[in-house]
């Protein structure tokens, strides 16, 4: 099988096509199964029941079966006569000998008179009990016993592959999945008489109903945005590593200069040349805090932390944040930021926070140390430029346009916006944390089912995604990820007026404030123009007197 993947991949190589890609990801799918039916015939073999499941190891399954083997080998026998025998094809012929001995009789007997000295043990209820079908709970309770590494059928695979929790019960009446629908929409009432609650409920919200229309279903690979079969993915999702910790996925904010990040892991770490690590490792040495007008022994906890210089720098900030730090080790402060309920806005900020102040502190050692003199002051400022600087990096805004227009080329684009009528319903809401394409395609669905809803014949729908109005044009197809937003779109926009255009950011100015809005106060909902707040009228009126948004674009040459 080896070689036939082998040579599709030379094939696929020479020649990039699609039919090819799809004979070469067919026989990777054959070699996979091949080797998984391989895996799971040689630890049959092997009968190791205490074996984790998971584990991938067949060449320990060939030497658990060639142990066996040796252990099970017979080298020499005794026939009826009283000789022993050492050569195999005599072993064999005497082996064959004994046994048709014993079911072959020299003479055939013509009386049973030995039966009726049998004596009877059971009664005719009993024999009766005995013989009679079984029932589908006793069935049930005779497959849940079965070793689950027992020999496989033509499949390859064990008696319980596929095993159902032994309190999930079964609907004989339930043949199809149809059997569950009702007008194509699931039926309730049914689906929570024959299934569990949370299987039911998760059904429901989870999983559409099958369509009456005999189309064929359209695999996605699940682990790519874009729905593509790629080797790569199925390789790590084979490999089964384990999740990364909590902790070393707050560590890198976005915007943060890799050094403070790295920095920060080897403070959670402990693997700083301080004098405790070295003292760990066997170098005794005198120990002097270099931060400290009364010197004490330089630690990861004293230099971070317990110095009247950190605890002034982290009570500084923390205070603001509402966190005590009293009672509190480094780690667990570190860990009260990151999990500090702020609003969403403020939740990189504090995920940053500790790696900005270790690293100054990092700095006021080492500054210290080779002579020159730092100030707690000077050290919260630094911390809070920093901190200021990756909201810039955010959330980019006016403020970070140059002054000195004359030492660069600037092109400013005019956009004016037409908007004509008044507001009828405008709707900001928090939702779960996704990616921008996807928060617009849930938008765009809710849009369109409130004009459906309302009967509204002519339909204007702008967005200020390039991508989702390339995929509605029929240009682009839709990630896999929001395919279900672009099906329900269409058939929203099917049998009526429906015009989709790509609107500029910055005429489309209200939406953000809507959402921006949802994100700072919680959701908010309008059905008049009375309704929004200040901010959102005077966007309202802006947007109706037609002035102009200009975009400044820095010519960086």
């Amino acid at each position: 099988m080896e070689e036939v993947v082998m040579v599709h991949e030379a094939e696929f190589e020479t020649n990039p096509t699609g039919m090819n890609r799809e004979r070469l990801q067919k026989v990777q799918a054959e070699l996979i199964k091949c080797l998984a039916l391989e895996e799971k015939y040689w630890q049959q073999k092997a009968g190791m029941t205490w074996f984790k499941e998971g584990d991938r190891n067949t060449k320990f399954f060939h030497a658990q079966v060639r142990g066996r083997r040796k252990r099970l080998q017979l080298n020499r026998i005794q026939n009826s006569g009283g000789t022993w025998i050492e050569e195999e094809q005599e072993i064999a012929e005497e082996a064959i000998k004994f046994y048709k001995e014993q079911f072959i009789e020299a003479a055939n007997p013509t009386t049973f008179d030995i039966v009726e000295h049998v004596p009877n043990l059971i009664n005719n209820e009993q024999n009766a009990e005995l013989i009679k079908q079984p029932t589908k709970e006793e069935v049930k309770v005779a497959v849940l016993g079965l070793n689950g590494d027992s020999a496989g059928g033509p499949d390859g695979l064990g008696a319980l592959y596929f095993l159902v929790p032994q309190d999930f019960g079964i609907d004989e009446n339930v043949q199809n999945v149809h059997d569950v629908t009702l007008d194509g929409e699931w039926d309730v009432d049914r689906i929570f008489e024959v299934l569990p609650e949370e299987l039911a409920v998760h059904i429901l919200e989870k999983i559409k109903p099958p369509s009456t229309m005999r189309v064929l279903d359209r695999p996605f690979w699940m682990m790519e945005t874009t729905g593509y079969f790629r080797v790569k993915s199925a390789w790590e999702y084979t490999r089964k590593r384990d999740e990364p910790r909590k902790a070393y996925t707050m560590i890198w904010v976005k915007g943060m200069p890799f050094k403070t990040a790295f920095f920060m892991w080897k403070v959670w770490k402990a693997k700083l040349p301080l004098d405790d690590f070295l003292k760990r490792v066997g170098y005794c040495m005198p120990s002097k805090c270099w931060c400290c007008v009364q010197p004490d022994e330089e630690s990861l906890q004293h230099l971070f932390f317990r110095s009247e210089t950190t605890k002034t720098i982290w009570k500084y900030f923390l205070s603001r944040a509402g966190i005590d730090v009293e009672g509190l080790t480094l780690h667990q402060a570190i860990t009260k930021c990151w999990t500090a309920k702020v609003c969403l806005r403020l939740k990189p900020v504090m995920q940053a926070l500790p790696s900005c102040v270790v690293w100054e502190l990092w700095k006021k050692r080492n500054s210290m140390k080779y002579g020159e003199g730092v100030t707690t002051s000077r050290v919260i400022y630094q911390v809070s430029s920093h901190l200021q600087a990756l909201v810039k990096v955010r959330k980019p805004g006016m403020d970070m346009v140059p002054h000195k227009w004359q030492d660069l080329l600037a092109r400013m684009e005019n956009f004016t916006p037409k908007l004509k009528g008044d507001i009828v319903k405008s709707v900001g809401k928090e939702i779960e944390e996704t990616t921008n394409t996807v928060a617009e395609a849930k938008a765009m669905v809710e849009a369109l089912r409130f004009c459906r809803f309302q009967h509204y014949s002519h339909v204007w729908l702008q967005t200020d995604s390039m991508v989702l109005k390339k995929i509605m044009d029929g240009i682009w197809k839709p990630p896999w990820i929001i395919s279900e937003q672009i099906e329900e779109m269409m058939q929203l926009m099917n049998g009526g007026n429906y015009t989709v255009t790509h609107i500029h950011r910055e005429g489309n100015k209200l939406a953000d404030h809507l959402a921006n809005y949802a994100l700072d106060h919680g959701e908010i909902e309008c059905q008049h123009f009375w309704h929004l707040d200040e901010k959102g009228r005077r966007l309202v009126n802006e947007d109706k007197m037609q002035c102009p948004s200009l975009r400044v674009k820095v010519d960086r040459r």
